[in-house]
């Protein structure tokens, strides 16, 4: 046909800006609207690409952390693996937002420290965003390990600074935030992935 013609000779774009028009064909005529527009209609917020996926990584052999006893422990964060949410950072193991609307999925390990749990936690304000699932490691018995999970939506009124913490029963040195694996490659403990959706 003619018109796909025309469509298939215009050059692709890599990105888009959210005034851009783009092309739909709808029952076979075709119509144009702006990004923001289309992303209105499909009832997706925002694009994929804002994201703020960060972790812990230390050098191989180099264990997790210590946990303290009946506390919140502060998660090391020291990696952002990519970030393109605008006004959003990573910076003394802490991350900053701006105001909005988010999805979180956190996954930390732990070794022998009985019960356990994650938290995300405003520091800016002293209230607790989210609190994980429930996790055991038996700290009397070796090779306990586990993966704490959070996950959920919260609310930003404006820019807030935030802390992955995790609670322990048990104080446990050196790994009882993650055993290393040892294999060579880079240790992987707490990971968090935020997506902006408003």
């Amino acid at each position: 046909m003619a018109d796909n013609k025309k469509i298939d000779g215009l050059t692709a774009a890599t990105t888009a800006a959210l005034s851009d028009l783009c092309v739909l064909l709808v029952s076979g005529l075709a119509r144009k609207m702006t990004l923001t527009n289309l992303k209105t209609v499909l009832g997706v917020g925002l694009t994929p690409l804002d994201l703020l996926h960060v972790r812990d990584e230390k050098a191989t052999t180099v264990a997790g952390g210590s946990s303290s006893a009946a506390t919140w422990n502060q998660r090391d964060l020291n990696v952002a693996v990519t970030n393109t949410i605008t006004g959003a950072s990573l910076a003394s193991d802490q991350i900053t937002l701006p105001a909005g609307t988010y999805d979180i999925v956190a996954i930390a390990p732990s070794y022998r420290i009985d019960r356990n749990r994650l938290r995300l936690q405003n520091t800016t304000d002293a209230s607790t965003e989210l609190v994980g699932s429930c996790n055991y490691t038996a700290a009397a018995t070796d090779h306990t390990i586990g993966v704490a999970h959070l996950s959920g939506r919260f609310v930003l009124s404006g820019v807030k600074v935030l802390q992955l913490q995790h609670y322990a029963t048990s104080a446990r040195a050196t790994d009882g935030l993650g055993l290393s694996t040892n294999d060579g490659a880079v240790e992987v403990y707490a990971d968090v992935q935020i997506r902006k959706v408003a």
